[in-house]
């Protein structure tokens, strides 16, 4: 029990303050309708007793009270009114359920939206380092399909379970007050065997629920994979290859979701079978007790008869319900794991700690001060003692093979990885977590290959910002510089309102690298940078988006990352990089002239 105890806990603790709140008052709902559910079942002993003897009601006392106070007539009369009074109690109980189930349906569909949601902004607020090393198909995974699993294998079950539980012992308790020897004994009988049912098979359960989990991780790394490859799949014919690495985990995550909803049902049939021979046992219990069946007899045990009968057709199903959720709770306890593990990770970049609001000035220099970086501790340095200033208004190249440490560089110089050792500051200002958005409001990216999202040419360029507050004017200036206008006013049909397409599959490669340029101009960014923006360019598009570029300085800083040299010919300051160090720094004429790694990249990419 103390695993359930545990799962429970950690199932409340997805709830926020607000929602702890709610989850009280249900509770308390709970307890109401349960009450009245047991009131409704009792109230079925003394109609009973009344239709099968009419001289109950002036022989027992309270029944003749109540036949005295309302004053009637004749005992009809009086029967018809108690089967009113338990019809609208029955009647109640059933409008109280009704209204405790929505709100309970209520909350529990709420709960899949909130920590859906919670998961996400867990994600988004790590930092990159800790996307770098993370598979995002994982957490594709665990957002879509686990939170919705915890949601059906855990959190319904037991807010199903905690109604049904209550309703149990309320009718339980009910007829302890009518025969105690005998509720113990229907209460011990059903509960006993749902009991030892649940422990035998609570292992299996929670095996088949491990094999779930990791078979439906596999599934969807498959079938991320084959999306992310899919070029490749089809130049090579490897449709059936990815076909039969997904059967085998999808296979098997059916076999264990059927296998648990079988278990789960498994003793529903044999407990209606033990309720029925339970209540032919009852009726020779009540005859043998009273010495022999007359005809006196049977008017006395049918009222008890209806009762229990009654009763167990309550119980036995909310016994289900109850044996339902402890099994599929056993069956989630993985799933429920691991949501709760990444919901408790703090994430490496604490939003609270960040004043946005804070600005900077760069007005004189960004300075690098004897930067250091290393992707993981105890491995070697990717970037060693980086010195470097960067004055506004000048136009910085960065060259270098691949695995130089240029990109690692850049993503320092954005925020995105954090130095190792060393600083970056800004007009005597340290960047740290208190002004990193400060800092990065100053930037502008353009990436070697553009995300583009299945929107419009205006919301991609726009990206971020809300439809209707696009500013188009600025969106043309943009593309006019980024040398996209012409096409998106000649060669689509909607021209700005085009959609692109996922990924941007309708419009080519180049026409992709413009937008992306026009987007990272569309925020009027202090610094740009370009990671090879142009590679996919055609050399005539190059030199006129270059041109364009060039055009922005002074007013702009601009970072150049280039695999060809030509490119970067015009900056005023070059960095050569190799194995993590600059090797060299010049404008072009000195560097042709006197660096040794220059000349060779130069000739290997000329």
């Amino acid at each position: 029990m103390k695993k359930i105890q545990e799962l429970f806990r950690k199932l409340y603790s997805f709830l926020s303050r607000e929602e702890k709140k709610e989850a009280d008052k249900l509770l308390l709902l709970i307890i109401v309708m349960a009450i009245l559910d047991a009131i409704g079942v009792a109230s079925i002993m003394p109609f009973m007793t009344i239709v099968t003897d009419q001289q109950t009601i002036h022989s027992n006392m309270l029944i003749n009270s109540i036949y005295k106070y309302m004053k009637f007539k004749s005992s009809i009369d009086f029967i018809w009114f108690m089967g009113v009074v338990v019809l609208s109690i029955l009647l109640f109980s059933l409008v109280v359920k009704s209204y405790t189930n929505y709100k309970l349906l209520r909350f529990i569909a709420n709960q899949e939206y909130t920590i859906g949601t919670r998961l996400l902004d867990k994600y988004l607020t790590q930092d990159y380092a800790w996307h770098i090393n993370t598979n995002s198909a994982l957490l594709g995974k665990n957002i879509l399909a686990e939170v919705s699993a915890v949601i059906g294998a855990a959190m319904i079950p037991m807010m199903n379970l905690i109604p049904h539980g209550a309703i149990t012992i309320a009718i339980i308790t009910m007829l302890m007050f009518t025969n105690v020897e005998l509720s113990l004994m229907v209460g011990f009988g059903l509960g006993s065997a749902y009991i030892l049912i649940y422990f035998i098979i609570r292992n299996h359960l929670e095996d088949i629920g491990k094999e779930r989990y990791v078979s439906n991780s596999k599934r969807f790394f498959v079938v991320s994979e084959a999306f992310k490859a899919i070029k490749a799949i089809k130049i090579e014919s490897l449709e059936k290859v990815f076909l039969e690495r997904f059967k085998q985990p999808s296979n098997k995550f059916a076999k264990s979701q059927s296998s648990a909803q079988i278990l789960s049902l498994l003793p529903r049939y044999g407990m209606e079978a033990i309720a029925f021979g339970g209540v032919i046992a009852l009726v020779f219990f009540l005859i043998i007790g009273k010495g022999g069946l007359n005809s006196s007899l049977l008017g006395e045990i049918l009222p008890v008869l209806g009762l229990y009968t009654f009763s167990a057709y309550r119980i036995q199903p909310a016994l289900q319900t109850v044996f339902t959720g402890f099994s599929a709770i056993r069956y989630g306890h993985d799933i429920l794991n691991n949501i709760h593990k990444e919901l408790s990770v703090t994430p490496e970049k604490d939003k609270n700690s960040l004043d946005v609001d804070q600005l900077i000035a760069y007005k004189h220099h960004i300075k690098f001060h004897e930067i250091y970086f290393s992707y993981s501790k105890g491995l070697d340095y990717v970037i060693e003692n980086i010195n470097l200033q960067i004055s506004p208004g000048s136009v910085l190249g960065i060259v270098g093979t691949t695995g130089s440490g240029k990109t690692t560089f850049i993503d320092i110089l954005l925020g995105l990885l954090r130095p190792t050792k060393g600083d970056i500051i800004v007009d005597g200002l340290m960047i740290n977590n208190k002004n990193l958005s400060a800092w990065q409001r100053m930037l502008g990216y353009v990436p070697q290959e553009i995300f583009l999202s299945d929107a419009s040419v205006a919301e991609n360029i726009a990206f971020g910002v809300p439809k209707e507050k696009i500013d188009f004017n600025r969106v043309m200036e943009c593309a006019r510089v980024a040398k996209a206008h012409d096409f998106i006013v000649n060669d689509l049909d909607n021209k700005y309102d085009s959609q692109v397409g996922l990924r941007g599959v309708r419009i080519s490669g180049g026409q992709r690298q413009r937008i992306g340029i026009a987007r990272a101009l569309y925020r009027d960014p202090e610094i740009i940078v370009f990671d090879e923006a142009t590679s996919a360019l055609d050399s005539v598009t190059e030199q006129a988006v270059m041109s364009e570029i060039f055009s922005l300085s002074p007013k702009k800083t601009v970072i150049i990352i280039a695999h060809r040299i030509s490119t970067i010919k015009d900056c005023d300051q070059i960095l050569v990089f190799n194995k993590g160090n600059i090797v060299a720094s010049g404008v072009y004429e000195d560097l042709i002239s006197s660096s040794n790694d220059f000349i060779e990249l130069n000739k290997a990419y000329s």
